[in-house]
């Protein structure tokens, strides 16, 4: 962290410090006891800021800094849920669309390029209009994920399209190892890895042996590769090698020298 800190240039470093206050402000001071901003007359009208109120009161007796505060909250609030779900759903319908191919990737990038069409500023004008304010935060974050998932499903389509047509792949499609199959190792493998750098005070001696016990499908159906690899190569040089072939190699790798 120091190394990574240290390394950084001025623009991250503000940034940085910048989403830390933010995010300090909606989702720690936000829960400091304090009266309802949005109920009218709570305070004189059009006081001035003051060490009472930083920012002042509105018209109505209203707390500028805490209607700020409430801002703020609901901002980063509907921001996180959108980018999760938009997120979650995007990566799901990509990878399904992108190693499914045929009449399910057509289908799927269909309705995707429905949500990329339809304008969502209308659709979010038009919601406000007939809740006339009565709309949640909950209600808000998921109407703004109907459309924020579309594009990334594009994306991670054209990379799911380009790692199936990988050497790796077709090395491991000739060798018999199923896509679940590597799915599931591949996950069990990064899963353990994760939760041990995830909590670095558990002691390097429990982490090491997890991981060394979690590579363990990584292993095995790579040696399984190997050898089925192995046979059918071995397989193919009897079938189509001239007879006496492999007899003479095997004669001239013997001879002395």
């Amino acid at each position: 962290m120091k190394k990574f800190w240290k390394n950084a240039n001025g623009r991250l470093k503000t940034g940085i410090i910048m989403t830390a206050f933010f995010f300090f402000v909606g989702f720690v001071i936000y829960y400091i006891p304090h009266i309802n901003p949005f109920t009218f007359n709570t305070y004189d009208k059009n006081l001035p800021p003051s060490w009472e109120h930083w920012l002042g009161t509105t018209a109505v007796g209203q707390d500028v800094l805490w209607l700020l505060i409430e801002a703020i909250h609901n901002s980063l609030s509907i921001g996180l849920i959108v980018a999760f779900l938009g997120t979650v759903v995007g990566v799901f319908v990509g990878l399904v669309s992108g190693f499914s191919g045929g009449a399910v990737d057509r289908a799927l990038m269909v309705v995707t390029d429905t949500f990329v069409v339809i304008p969502s500023l209308p659709i979010l004008i038009l919601m406000t209009a007939l809740m006339k304010g009565s709309s949640t935060v909950i209600l808000m974050a998921l109407v703004l994920a109907m459309f924020a998932w579309a594009w990334p499903s594009r994306q991670i389509r054209s990379m799911a399209l380009t790692l199936k047509e990988r050497d790796f792949i077709h090395t491991a499609r000739f060798s018999g190892v199923r896509e679940r199959t590597k799915a599931v190792s591949s996950a069990a493998s990064s899963r353990a890895s994760t939760s041990c750098s995830t909590f670095p005070g558990a002691g390097s001696a429990p982490c090491s042996s997890q991981s060394a016990h979690s590579n363990w499908p990584l292993r095995f159906f790579a040696k399984t590769s190997r050898r089925r690899l192995r046979a059918r190569l071995r397989a193919t040089l009897a079938t189509y090698a001239p007879k006496g072939l492999g007899r003479a190699g095997g004669m001239a790798r013997h001879t002395p020298q």
